[in-house]
């Protein structure tokens, strides 16, 4: 009966979700440096530390939103670490302004590992597996694309 309640739970998700928020609750440093090392020679992958009520991360995400439908998921990984107090409050706001790439609500941990001083804060890594920008603050997107191409050549 369990296994019958689990997959009409999924089915309902799968189907109502429309717009998916890409949210999930959190990742581990460990997760997060695999599908790193995963990407090298592959893709350059996009880290953005981010939360709901932060001013300048609301007003860089609609450029984050077009770089996602730039490139496409096989040239760069896109992801997003939610600092929101819980993941609920990260799910209702990726929905909220329809957010199209991974995101996950950090506990501490990674922050904390990258050494966040403030937000938003990025991360890039060329395809080497080697960080080509790493920066607090508002980025312009037409700084984002120039890292990410630049990536691509490494």
């Amino acid at each position: 009966m369990k296994l019958i309640y689990k997959f009409l739970i999924f089915f309902t998700f799968l189907f109502t979700n429309i717009n998916p928020s890409y949210a999930k609750d959190s990742i581990t440093l460990n997760e997060l440096l695999n599908t790193i090392s995963e990407s090298k020679g592959k893709q350059v992958v996009l880290i953005n530390f981010y939360a709901s009520w932060c001013a300048p991360c609301r007003e860089e995400i609609p450029s984050f939103i077009e770089i996602r439908n730039t490139y496409k998921e096989d040239t760069l990984k896109m992801i997003a670490i939610n600092l929101d107090e819980t993941p609920e409050e990260m799910k209702a706001f990726n929905k909220k302004v329809n957010i199209n790439y991974q995101t996950f609500h950090d506990t501490g941990e990674l922050a904390q590992f990258y050494m966040v001083q403030g937000i938003p804060f990025t991360v890039i890594y060329g395809k080497d597996g080697n960080a080509v920008l790493a920066t607090t603050g508002l980025l312009q997107k037409k700084d984002v694309v120039s890292a990410i191409n630049y990536g691509l050549t490494k």
